[in-house]
């Protein structure tokens, strides 16, 4: 499991200081974003490739609120991968206490720059072998 921290800033904010509910989905691609990056395969590098991973399912559960400044920590980790599509799972936890404020996952799929979908495992092993490898680690913490 990936770990990303980060402050909530005031713009992300309403007037009572309570965080949009639109800025935990972008929460969820900063970590996700820095998830690949940490597994060696960041955006950058897969668009350099050839190869674009859009999202095509979004699912978000707010379970509580947060506030302008505290601090929120958003775990990622790799839910079921067949070499065509993945699935990241998320929960956003408050760091002063741990507690879930939210869940959700995000599927994707790949696919080259003029929209054909891309199978990982015969275009890119290496990038397979890597999900593989990180989908079986975070299903054996699961």
């Amino acid at each position: 499991m990936f770990k990303y921290s980060r402050k909530v800033k005031y713009y992300e904010t309403d007037m009572m200081s309570i965080t949009h509910h639109s800025n935990y989905l972008r929460w969820m691609e900063e970590a996700r974003m820095e998830y690949f990056r940490d597994l060696g395969w960041g955006y950058e590098k897969l668009e350099e490739d050839g190869v674009i991973c859009p999202v095509v399912e979004v699912k978000c559960r707010y379970l509580q609120t947060t506030t302008f400044p505290e601090e929120v920590v958003i775990e990622v980790k790799l839910g079921r991968f067949n070499g065509a599509r993945l699935i990241c799972e998320y929960e956003i936890k408050r760091s002063s206490d741990g507690e879930l404020v939210n869940k959700g996952h995000t599927e994707h799929c790949f696919v080259d720059k003029a929209g054909k979908i891309v199978n990982i495992k015969r275009a890119y092993p290496d990038l397979y072998e890597a999900l593989v490898k990180e989908s079986k680690k975070d299903q054996a913490t699961s």
